[in-house]
């Protein structure tokens, strides 16, 4: 064993030394915490809620109309024409669905397709949650004024 002067003297200049290192280890590691976010489970497409809203109106010729909705969380959004009547009977005129954000008076398309009434074909697209639109427009297809109807799934 030393004696107790030179264990003091070793501990005395080690001391400022090993309160350095200590203090640096301990920075870095709480530092290495800070970064962390949580991470909350993103809902997967089996157990996001979802929202069947229909729409319906009249289309003048080149026309469009558009329809808001929102969503709380980020989710598929799809649209699709069920159905459209020129002179009270059914058409297969083909229209633009859209699916964009409201702007003004308008509705600012993101994405959107040329669509025949009835076949099934679906406008769709992953969103964050907010407030969207559903465009339907008249490509120059109608020949008579359109009554449609469609239907947007999206988050509740």
């Amino acid at each position: 064993m030393l004696p107790f002067a030179r264990r003091m003297h070793i501990l005395k200049n080690a001391g400022p030394r090993l309160v350095q290192i200590a203090l640096v280890t301990a920075v870095l590691t709480s530092a290495s915490c800070w970064d962390q976010t949580p991470t909350l489970p993103s809902p997967s497409a089996d157990n996001v809620p979802v929202m069947t809203e229909s729409f319906n109106g009249t289309l003048s010729l080149g026309a469009s109309k558009f329809y808001s909705f929102s969503t709380s969380i980020q989710g598929t959004v799809s649209a699709s024409l069920i159905g459209l009547k020129e002179d009270g009977a059914d058409s297969s005129a083909q229209l633009s669905v859209s699916i964009g954000a409201p702007s003004g008076i308008a509705c600012s398309v993101a994405v959107g397709q040329i669509v025949t009434p009835g076949a099934g074909t679906v406008v769709s697209t992953t969103l964050p949650g907010g407030v969207y639109c559903v465009q339907v427009l008249d490509p120059g297809n109608l020949v008579s004024p359109g009554i449609f109807s469609i239907t947007i799934a999206h988050p509740r």
